[in-house]
């Protein structure tokens, strides 16, 4: 995928969010606030008996980054087993933002 393509996709998660809102009844529950960009998001989830992540969802304020990557991560953790999303890094994301590794990171 070309830069162009990348930020194209980022936009579209900005401006067009997936998984965005609130669950009725979430298992899981997370708040976060970034006080220096104060960006706030805040990420809920439903996960059944066996573990499994079966609704994911996010709302909040922030930059197109920060939006933009919540957006991705719901989608790309809705069916995953809590074992599994344990060990995602922060690699997992940047692929997902289609951002290359810094060379210091």
């Amino acid at each position: 995928m070309s830069f162009d393509m990348y930020q194209e996709n980022i936009l579209d998660h900005y401006e067009n969010p997936y998984h965005w809102g609130a669950l009725e009844t979430p298992t899981l529950d997370y708040r976060n606030l970034d006080p220096l960009g104060g960006d706030e998001v805040r990420a809920q989830a439903r996960v059944d008996k066996s573990g499994c992540l079966v609704q994911a969802y996010f709302d909040g304020e922030g930059c197109v980054i920060s939006l933009a990557s919540a957006s991705m991560l719901m989608g790309a953790i809705e069916g995953k087993t809590l074992a599994e999303i344990k060990v995602m890094e922060r690699q997992d994301m940047l692929d997902l933002l289609g951002i290359p590794r810094p060379p210091c990171g």
